[in-house]
């Protein structure tokens, strides 16, 4: 088939018949309601992308760090930029499309040149630079959270495009001295981006869209809490798609629309005490690390064949403080400012490694987990080395964890029967021997 009736590259036919065949699929499904709320998001945002390439409409790229506010609000008018998270084309071919795709532009990126250590995310997204069938961007603004990947990433993509990069230090620790550095940043980037587009920032719209991603924090809020409830209501795959949503939806009615129906959807099944694990539920864990996207449906065999169900993730930790004050110019930078440092991934992995260990614990107590899933992307150096304070941690709570290797790209890199018996061991030797004390 042809993407909207027009000769595509073959990467985005994938993207687009993956999650239009999901959508028929689960259409009418009472039990899919929030998935299909992500992919009805997923297939606007891929059309989204396919207009900006047709049209020419002036694009602006952030990475995977980034939050799209500041973007959103550039002219006059609404929508007379086209944010775009480049990142987001590698998470759509990985989740609802063909990861070969996926796996053939990291090839491309490697040989190239680029280090294999470097974030798979990353060398997929420099192959499809290469491949050329990503928008052409007037200027691309990053943060150098989660990780140093993001600043290789950086200087790759202005070699490839050959426009500027703004870069955003995002510091280690979280305090009002590191948020106000943030924040004196973000009046550079405006600058930045009034010269590179040609358009000036509307205060105005800039405090709508603030408003509209207040209304996002609420839901996704309601949400997680709804989550606590035992057994957990809704399936372990839909929480790494928050990060997606709270990336690329930010401050859009879109955006707001999906968290919305993530937590009616969550409600409902409350209500009608209704179990994510067919079977019942028998283990809970809080999944800290990356997700399993090269294969989502890996959390559907964990419910189904462990009646393990992860109620949150790292990828879903939204928080109070992501909200934005929007009184007054001054209040909106300093809280968006805050909200990019609280950004799930970079909140953990930027910052100091208490960050990530009190979280996780915090979560465990929360969420009434029995046990915690370290799931260590290959790239996430930095995540390994706080591997033993974790486990200390771990330890000194009386808190199981299963730590285990993988990328969640790539699955050549640990493939999903090796997971799967890495955790039918932790479920059956470990955890459930434990519960049944």
């Amino acid at each position: 088939m042809t993407v909207l009736g027009k000769e595509r590259a073959k990467d985005f036919e994938a993207i687009y018949a993956g999650v239009s065949g999901l959508l028929d699929r689960h259409q009418g499904d009472p039990d899919s309601r929030a998935f299909n709320a992500f992919l009805f998001a997923a297939k606007m945002a891929t059309e989204g992308i396919l207009s900006a390439l047709d049209d020419g409409k002036p694009v602006i790229s952030y990475n995977l760090g980034g939050i799209p506010e500041l973007l959103l609000a550039l002219g006059e008018n609404e929508n007379e930029i086209f944010p775009f998270a480049m990142e987001k084309v590698v998470a759509l071919q990985s989740l609802v499309g063909d990861s070969n795709y996926n796996m053939e532009s990291i090839d491309l990126a490697e040989a190239q040149g680029m280090s294999s250590d470097v974030c798979s995310t990353d060398r997929a997204t420099i192959g499809n630079l290469s491949k050329k069938i990503l928008p052409e961007s007037l200027c691309s603004v990053f943060v150098t959270a989660p990780c140093d990947s993001q600043t290789v990433a950086a200087e790759s993509i202005k070699e490839i495009t050959a426009k500027d990069v703004f870069m955003i230090d995002i510091p280690h620790l979280h305090g009002e001295r590191e948020i106000n550095y943030v924040a004196g940043q973000l009046k550079e980037e405006i600058k930045f981006l009034e010269e590179k587009s040609g358009k000036k920032l509307n205060w105005d719209r800039l405090k709508e869209v603030c408003a509209e991603s207040n209304r996002m924090i609420d839901q996704a809020l309601e949400w997680l809490e709804l989550r606590k409830t035992v057994p957990c209501p809704q399936t372990s795959k839909m929480l790494s798609t928050m990060y997606i949503l709270l990336q690329d939806g930010s401050g859009t009615k879109g955006g707001t629309w999906v968290a919305s129906e993530f937590a009616a959807d969550a409600k409902e099944r409350v209500l009608a005490g209704k179990s994510a694990a067919p079977g019942g539920e028998k283990i809970r864990a809080i999944w800290f690390g990356s997700p399993t996207w090269y294969n989502i449906g890996f959390y559907e065999w964990m419910e189904n064949e462990l009646g393990m169900v992860v109620p949150v993730d790292m990828f879903s930790y939204v928080v109070p403080e992501m909200y934005v004050d929007t009184s007054t110019p001054e209040t909106i930078l300093h809280d968006l400012a805050r909200k990019q440092i609280f950004m799930p991934m970079g909140r953990h992995f930027t910052g100091a490694p208490e960050y990530f260990v009190d979280d996780l614990l915090r979560a465990v107590s929360d969420y009434k987990a029995d046990c915690a899933l370290f799931a260590g992307h290959v790239s996430c150096k930095h995540a390994w080395g706080i591997i033993g304070l974790l486990k200390e941690a771990l330890r000194e709570a009386d808190v199981p964890l299963l730590d285990f290797e993988f990328d969640l790209f790539d699955p050549r890199i640990t493939s999903t029967e090796t997971l799967q018996e890495q955790f039918r061991r932790f479920a059956h030797d470990v955890v459930l021997p434990r519960l049944n004390r």
